[in-house]
């Protein structure tokens, strides 16, 4: 993976109005710490069964996403990406546990795990590894009644999808692949 330019570096100024943001730039652990424990917490996802419950769970989430998921900041950088960049663990660990997405991208296009593997922080990577797949899980979860009841709303329809391969570089793979 190539990586373009590298942000310069962090004036904790710059992030004052965002107080996520600013703890993580200080390595204010103390404050983080007390933000995120104030935050809603979701209830296990396998317990959502109705569309209401999933409503109300999804108000939840985005609540959490609103304290730890913003990006009104240089380069867009949520609190997570600026925990990557300073190579602070414990700032990592707390906003993903507490729900940070991330899947989010900043201004570069790079998510907070990319940065993580680029910048070989692999004990930060390993953690958002392990996190995401969790809360992408519950995620999923937390919406599925949704979707569950939005298709026994929809109609019956018919649909045809056809596939048709053609390469100049490969020759013959209009003959092996499937034409429909």
């Amino acid at each position: 993976m190539a990586r373009s330019t590298t942000p310069p570096t962090i004036k904790p100024e710059n992030y004052g109005h965002s107080p996520v943001h600013y703890a993580v730039a200080l390595g204010d652990h103390t404050t983080l710490s007390r933000i995120t424990s104030s935050l809603p917490r979701l209830p296990d996802p396998s317990l959502i069964q109705t569309e209401s419950d999933s409503l109300a769970q999804e108000k939840i989430a985005d609540q959490i996403s609103l304290v730890l998921d913003r990006r009104d900041v240089p380069y867009r950088e949520t609190p997570l990406h600026l925990a990557v960049r300073l190579n602070d663990l414990f700032a990592a660990r707390a906003l993903a546990t507490a729900g940070a997405d991330v899947s989010l991208q900043n201004s570069a296009g790079w998510n907070s795990l990319q940065e993580a593997l680029c910048r070989r922080a692999s004990d930060i990577a390993l953690v958002l590894l392990r996190l995401h797949h969790r809360n992408a899980w519950s995620k999923w979860r937390r919406r599925l009644p949704r979707v569950i009841a939005a298709l026994r709303r929809m109609r019956d329809f018919y649909m045809e999808i056809s596939f048709h391969f053609e390469s100049s570089v490969i020759p013959f793979v209009g003959k092996i692949a499937p034409s429909d």
